[in-house]
């Protein structure tokens, strides 16, 4: 509740869609407000955005945060990016190393995965379910499971 208000008084509730699941709270961001098409470098504009969230990210001490890139299926292969899965773990690392180089979070409280193209939340059959799996999303694990292990 917290964070939403937070993303809402900042004018950021149009740009990411939060959603509260049991054991984490996720901040999906649509890959094309952080990233050019095909690309890893964090957007001017995007990196305000990441500026003003590490703000209230940083107060979470207690919880772990996840950063998770994720892609469509359409296939890259580029000298940099031979696969979907070195494109969505370069994108989540950028993310991950704005947070820790530049703003100052934790490193032992933050992490980066790729999935590529593996995990969907819609098809890979229409340009709007291409889009929506071009994703990135930073999870907030609660600390009750942070907790255990």
């Amino acid at each position: 509740e917290e964070l939403g208000k937070f993303l809402e008084d900042n004018k950021m509730i149009s740009d990411i869609e939060v959603k509260k699941e049991a054991d984490y709270v996720e901040l999906t961001f649509n890959d094309s407000i952080l990233f050019e098409s095909a690309k890893a470098n964090i957007k001017p504009a995007a990196k305000e955005m990441l500026e003003t969230l590490s703000v209230e990210l940083k107060k979470l001490t207690q919880n772990h945060i996840r950063v998770e890139g994720h892609t469509d299926n359409v296939p890259i292969k580029t000298a940099i990016f031979p696969s979907n899965w070195e494109l969505s773990g370069a994108r989540a690392i950028a993310v991950l190393r704005y947070l820790v180089e530049e703003k100052g979070m934790d490193p032992k409280a933050i992490s980066a995965e790729g999935f590529g193209e593996f995990t969907p939340v819609a098809t890979n059959e229409t340009v709007e379910g291409r889009a929506q799996n071009r994703r990135v999303q930073i999870k907030i694990i609660s600390q009750y499971v942070t907790d255990i292990k």
